[in-house]
């Protein structure tokens, strides 16, 4: 088995802020039953459908890659892998668009950040310049 850390971005953590376990499981799938275990079922609901599926809503990246484009929940999972789950954001007007949320998924997981953030980080524009003698 691998030892892994899973990330739960806030708003699947019950309001707890972000929430990082270190766990053991051979497959994406295992990581799920083994921290769903953890977090109990109002988590279990919120994330996976009744064949413990993920939701639809629900992306899954390891190690900053969507799991999707690899083996879905098949993928086998080595030491050190950090996975992420992230709720994807849906209706309304789509100010990041998917690429850009695959690309900044990290930094939309971070409480501090959070999708408004990263929205304004898109429209920021500076120049950092160091002077040296």
């Amino acid at each position: 088995m691998a030892n892994i850390t899973f990330t739960i971005p806030s708003v699947l953590n019950a309001g707890g802020g972000e929430k990082k376990t270190e766990i053991s499981a051979d497959s994406l799938q295992d990581a799920f039953l083994k921290i769903s275990e953890l977090l109990g079922d109002d988590f279990k609901r919120r994330v996976l459908e009744a064949d413990n599926t993920p939701r639809s809503l629900i992306n899954i990246y390891i190690n900053g890659k969507n799991a999707k484009f690899s083996s879905g929940m098949e993928t086998t999972l080595k030491d050190g892998d950090e996975v992420y789950i992230l709720p994807a954001v849906a209706g309304g007007s789509e100010d990041l668009s998917s690429k850009e949320l695959d690309r900044y998924s990290r930094q939309v997981m971070l409480e501090e950040i959070g999708y408004n953030g990263q929205l304004k980080l898109k429209i920021l524009k500076f120049v950092l310049l160091e002077l040296v003698d």
